[in-house]
């Protein structure tokens, strides 16, 4: 069954995904750059199974957290790669080292600068510690990381590893100041997250909501929304019924056979 992010202002865009015959798909949601200001009302499926990147699995849990932490590229829907937290990159001719130019200026959430030690700390975390698992193919062949100055970041593999780039490029960064004092990082809830992403934890109320505000600092320049909530609706025709009223400003995970109670609606 084909299920869809729907935005109610986006009749058209919907149209032409419903031809789209991937398993899930999800609406993207932009708000005109002309529109300043507002919360942003979404709504998730099922609660979060956890806010700690190295070990969530559930699907919520990534879409609340990628809005929060920042990774060094961001992969585009043709496959190609863009630069986000590092600005460039290059791989040896033996594909196994690969060099990572990261963005200056960058602070996390609490005002601490970002460096190239948050993210060397972030894959040495995980490679020595087999119960990170969101990180473990990153990881699988890595030897050691370097990390020659504050906004270079290099990787050396045992072997080559042809998706590396990949694996590393996606893999959200945490900062190293909060971390290193975490002793059992495996089963740290991270109930307070702090990213570099362009919005901020704000709270959380289990099985009902998550709030997220913006991040007046995002080095990518202030989100033109002023927070995103996001409601958790366990069942789908609660997720329609919130749509189409108007308490919410976009629905996840809408099965097909739902989608003609959507289509023309105001």
């Amino acid at each position: 069954m084909k299920n869809l992010w729907i935005h109610k202002t986006l009749p058209l865009l919907l149209a032409s995904l419903l031809m789209i015959t991937s398993t899930t798909l999800y609406m993207p949601i932009v708000r005109s750059q002309s529109q300043q200001g507002g919360t942003l009302i979404l709504t998730l499926y099922f609660d979060i199974d956890s806010l700690n990147v190295f070990t969530m699995g559930a699907d919520p849990s990534f879409r609340v957290t990628e809005k929060i932490y920042d990774t060094m590229l961001i992969v585009l829907t043709n496959g190609s790669y863009y630069p986000w937290l590092a600005t460039s990159w290059e791989i040896s001719s033996d594909a196994k080292t690969y060099t990572f130019h990261l963005r200056q200026g960058v602070k996390w959430h609490d005002g601490q600068p970002f460096t190239s030690e948050d993210v060397k700390f972030t894959f040495d975390l995980a490679k020595n510690n087999s119960a990170l698992t969101n990180l473990a193919l990153a990881v699988s062949e890595l030897e050691s990381v370097e990390t020659p100055d504050d906004y270079t970041v290099v990787f050396h593999l045992k072997q080559a590893l042809v998706p590396f780039l990949l694996y590393a490029g996606i893999g959200m960064i945490v900062p190293k100041h909060i971390w290193q004092n975490i002793t059992n990082p495996e089963r740290y809830p991270n109930e307070h997250p702090i990213g570099t992403g362009p919005f901020k934890f704000v709270s959380r109320s289990p099985g009902q909501q998550i709030v997220l505000e913006a991040n007046d600092e995002f080095w990518g320049g202030r989100p033109h929304i002023d927070g995103i909530i996001f409601k958790i609706y366990t069942n789908a025709d609660a997720r329609v019924l919130a749509l189409l009223t108007g308490e919410v400003d976009g629905a996840g995970n809408i099965p097909s056979t739902l989608i003609g109670s959507i289509i023309g609606q105001p």
